[in-house]
């Protein structure tokens, strides 16, 4: 979600702050913020016979948008050349402070996500490709960082970006198989289905349907806006039975959110179908959602083939070389339509892969009360918020019948906005605090709006240290976890 950021899982002992979160290195990766919005296309090449084409240069491109010409003011080439991942451990944050630009963002690299679709996938389909990802961890190149994530219920994090191949193994040996028990008889039925024959009118089976492909979507757009930050071209691995048609088609505004999202995040989306070789009737059912979700991304689809390992290392080689090409989009252009995306090579015989479009929109404000709920919906979203960078000092004040938590918070300048007043300048953030018991029960929530002011005097130390507050929240009994949300409201 854009101009939002969070720290969670922190951990509260009755006298001692305990990290709950990953202390990861103090490495971050760098948000450049500016006005001009620019339009960044990754695009691969490959001749006639697979093999990756990295001898392209600028002027063999030719970009449209929306069917107007674009000129090319960004070019640059990544040939993928492979790396050692470092045997240095990483660097360990000070006691008691936590932040959101360390555990859940990956050092610079390859960046792979594998999503084992159980919600879209009948049993026996989900513990076969369960085994075959199994196989492929120790295929996978090294410095490839993955994700690990599975849908079942919502989004369950296995493993978040690690090059640690046993961690992730562990994770997925460790994870409990969802109840599903058969496959039925006709392959256009989703997993819902099973066993249910005469329980469900046809009303409520179409009810649970559509609510498995608004699951399955909002996922997409959660990992999509996980993965925005990170520099280059991510892949998306959707290990799936797929979605039906007409639900994905039903709801168009969901659809094409999920694919904006996908695109806006620089996602390529590579759907494996995980019923591997198919015959008979309803062999093609939901294989048309896959290509639609997968071609709108610049993604590719895999079916009718029994060796997933195969099909996902294919979609990691497929990026190794990748050229990134871009343009500047003047405020004019910026209608909110979506802008159809063509890019061609001057060379014959060349395939070129790359997203199809984007939304040419305009940043809003919303207004309060979709502030509240935008601050509110990060509750429910697995994957941590890293549009706005947060470090935090924790203090715990133990002075009975009194317990306090001082929270001294640090925004890193470059993800936060200023603007201009006078001769001086001035910022907006909304922050949400809330504390949980060991169960994740929600004992306590405090949300407040904060404006600050930088002077010339003190615009050096904005520019080196962000913003730096104090809030004092107080501690219920019980209390254990604490998330940090702040919300930057000018973007």
């Amino acid at each position: 979600m854009k101009g939002l950021g969070r720290i969670r899982k922190g951990t509260m002992a009755a006298t001692v702050m305990v990290a709950a979160l990953a202390r990861g290195g103090a490495q971050t990766i760098p948000v450049l913020r500016s006005e001009t919005r620019v339009v960044e296309i990754d695009v691969s090449a490959k001749d006639s016979r697979g093999h990756a084409i990295g001898d392209l240069e600028q002027t063999d491109f030719t970009v449209t948008d929306a069917r107007k010409p674009r000129a090319i003011q960004i070019f640059s080439v990544d040939r993928g050349e492979r790396r050692e991942a470092s045997a240095e451990p990483p660097h360990a944050l000070p006691p008691d402070v936590f932040s959101n630009r360390v555990a859940s963002i990956p050092p610079p690299g390859r960046t792979t996500v594998i999503l084992l679709d159980a919600a879209n996938t009948y049993f026996d389909d989900y513990a076969r490709s369960r085994q075959q990802v199994l196989d492929l961890l120790d295929k996978l190149p090294r410095d490839e960082r993955v994700a690990l994530y599975v849908l079942y219920g919502g989004l369950q994090i296995l493993g978040d970006f690690t090059t640690d191949r046993e961690s992730l193994r562990q994770a997925i040996l460790h994870y409990p198989t969802p109840p599903i028990t058969a496959r039925p008889t006709a392959l256009q039925r989703g997993p819902d289905d099973v066993g249910n024959t005469g329980v469900f009118t046809a009303a409520e089976q179409e009810y649970k349907i559509r609510l498995r492909v608004e699951d399955t979507l909002d996922a997409m757009r959660t990992v999509s806006r996980h993965l925005a930050l990170l520099p280059g071209r991510k892949r998306l691995l959707w290990i799936t039975g797929g979605l039906p048609p007409n639900q994905l088609n039903g709801d168009a505004d969901q659809r094409d959110q999920t694919i904006g999202a996908m695109n806006e995040g620089n996602v390529a989306l590579y759907a494996v179908d995980a019923r591997g070789l198919l015959t008979g009737n309803g062999a093609n059912a939901n294989i048309g959602t896959m290509e639609q979700l997968a071609g709108a991304t610049g993604g590719k689809v895999y079916t009718n083939r029994n060796d997933i390992g195969a099909e996902v290392l294919e979609a990691v080689e497929d990026t190794r070389v990748s050229y990134i090409l871009g343009f500047y989009l003047p405020e004019s252009d910026r209608d909110g339509r979506f802008h159809e995306l063509r890019v061609q090579v001057d060379r014959p015989g060349v395939e070129l892969n790359y997203r199809r479009g984007y939304y040419a929109g305009a940043d809003q404000n919303p207004d309060r009360p979709e502030k509240k709920t935008d601050l509110e919906s990060v509750l429910l979203n697995p994957l941590d918020s890293t549009a706005v960078g947060i470090t935090a000092r924790l203090t715990l004040i133990d002075k009975p019948p009194l317990r306090k938590l001082r929270i001294n918070l640090a925004l890193d300048p470059k993800t936060t906005t200023l603007h201009p007043s006078g001769d001086e300048w001035t910022g907006n953030v909304d922050q949400l605090f809330v504390v949980t018991n060991d169960r994740g029960a929600v004992l306590a929530k405090f949300q407040n709006s904060v404006r600050f002011r930088v002077t010339p005097k003190t615009r050096a130390r904005y520019d080196s240290g962000g913003m730096v507050y104090r809030e004092v929240i107080d501690l219920p009994e019980g209390a254990r976890d604490l998330q940090v949300i702040v919300r930057d409201t000018e973007s």
